[in-house]
């Protein structure tokens, strides 16, 4: 199964506010995924979604506005196809709304930071790496073709300009 086709950042000049990064991490066992909002040189500012694991009762989620300093970590941009995403400055507002209403329960499997970017990116909660977790666990799990359909049909998030101000719909589940 494919993905996102991505890009390695090697300078503050590919990065723009509203790409969709991924970290990975552990070489590639996993990825961390974040949405950028800003940069200026040498540092660039991403929102992202994590389960905050100093919690002790399990996974609380985690929506945090954080700087970075460019080079201190590899990191690749997700490449949508224009016509399958959201414009830059409208990812960059969705990721500010959640960041002040929140994204919900994390968690690994059905709310983790990849359904978080992909949201803010195309409105579409979907995490491919989730995706292929399911199928190495269990290559015949017949619920597969399911959630490859739901993340190209569940839209969640509809966005509008409306008096030069975005305004940000959650759609009904």
């Amino acid at each position: 199964m494919g993905g996102i086709p991505s890009r390695e950042v090697n300078s503050l000049g590919d990065l723009q506010p509203g790409d969709h990064i991924k970290y990975h991490r552990f070489g590639i066992a996993y990825a961390h995924h974040a949405i950028v909002v800003s940069f200026k040189a040498p540092k660039y500012t991403i929102i992202h979604f994590d389960g905050d694991k100093n919690e002790g009762k399990g996974m609380k989620a985690s929506i945090q506005l954080e700087s970075r300093k460019f080079c201190e970590e590899r990191f690749e941009v997700l490449d949508y196809p224009s016509e399958h995403r959201f414009t830059k400055e409208e990812t960059v507002a969705i990721a500010f709304y959640f960041l002040e209403n929140g994204f919900g329960k994390y968690s690994l499997f059905g709310n983790n930071c990849e359904h978080f970017a992909t949201t803010c990116a195309t409105g579409y909660p979907c995490s491919i790496q989730t995706l292929r977790a399911a199928i190495a666990a269990n290559p015949y799990f017949i619920g597969i073709p399911a959630l490859i359909a739901y993340c190209k049909t569940k839209q969640v998030v509809s966005i509008k300009k409306l008096h030069g101000r975005f305004v940000i719909i959650l759609l009904e589940e």
